[in-house]
């Protein structure tokens, strides 16, 4: 038997109780301890039935109002954890915990704005100490751009390349790896762009895209001031596009026939 209470003149314990639903009753034991002329009383034990006490037996319910969304994207992610004390006999949400923090009491709801991926751990308690943990993770989330590169970046006029040289400029197209904060979600489109012109051209000017691989090599085999546009788009919708040039292609050196006496360029 447990002592449940004890003072100078009364000792109470729990003699006997008994389980019904969600219901518990106790049998109490009370005993007269107090002393007269310096003897203990024996006076005759009384037996009490207790009050019915009811029991919140389930523990909170956690979840989320709405999914989170399905795909990658490059913006922040809100979500709302709802909790919730039910059964027949409750006590109320006690104290809410996320990733071991505080952070309130007494709550229905909390509201989260994740600006990089992520996990939430919440532990929630009712008002008599069951506790739920339930966690939300968030991996979808990418808001670093892909890159561009390309291997030969420009060709000078002064550096005399010729068209017979066969000159071929590789680009490649990568998206960044996952940094714990962002995802890689992959690239979505890559494509490039061969124009001839005396000025840089601006991408949002150029119609005309061909589709490629994670790289592509681009002859250069014809006289003329040529640039390079290449342009990328990842799953969750962050672009990259760069413009590399000019690359300066110079005719063919002159061919002098002895047999016409006639200069060819």
């Amino acid at each position: 038997m447990e002592t449940a209470y004890r003072g100078d003149s009364l000792a109470v314990t729990i003699a006997s109780g008994k389980v019904t639903g969600d219901a518990m009753q106790l049998r109490i034991q009370a005993t007269d301890t107090g002393t007269i002329g310096g003897g203990r009383d024996k006076l005759p034990t009384e037996w009490v039935a207790s009050p019915v006490y009811k029991l919140d037996n389930p523990p909170p319910s956690v979840g989320l109002e709405a999914g989170l969304p399905p795909g990658y994207g490059n913006t922040d992610v809100g979500f709302v954890v709802l909790f919730e004390d039910e059964g027949a006999v409750t006590t109320g949400i006690g104290d809410v915990y996320l990733n071991n923090i505080k952070i309130g009491s007494k709550l229905s709801k909390h509201e989260v704005t994740a600006e990089y991926n992520g996990v939430y751990a919440y532990k929630v308690f009712d008002g008599i100490g069951n506790m739920t943990e339930y966690t939300v993770t968030v991996n979808v989330i990418d808001k670093l751009a892909p890159e561009i590169s390309a291997d030969i970046e420009a060709i000078a006029e002064t550096q005399n390349v010729r068209a017979d040289g066969g000159t071929v400029v590789t680009v490649s197209f990568s998206d960044k790896p996952d940094d714990g904060k962002n995802a890689q979600s992959g690239l979505e489109t890559k494509a490039y762009a061969l124009i001839e012109t005396a000025d840089k051209p601006e991408a949002s000017q150029i119609a005309s895209w061909i589709d490629c691989g994670d790289s592509v090599q681009i002859a250069l085999d014809t006289k003329g001031a040529w640039y390079i546009a290449a342009r990328t788009v990842d799953y969750a919708g962050n672009e990259t596009t760069e413009v590399y040039g000019p690359y300066v292609i110079r005719s063919t050196l002159p061919v002098l026939s002895n047999e016409d006496r006639t200069l060819a360029v």
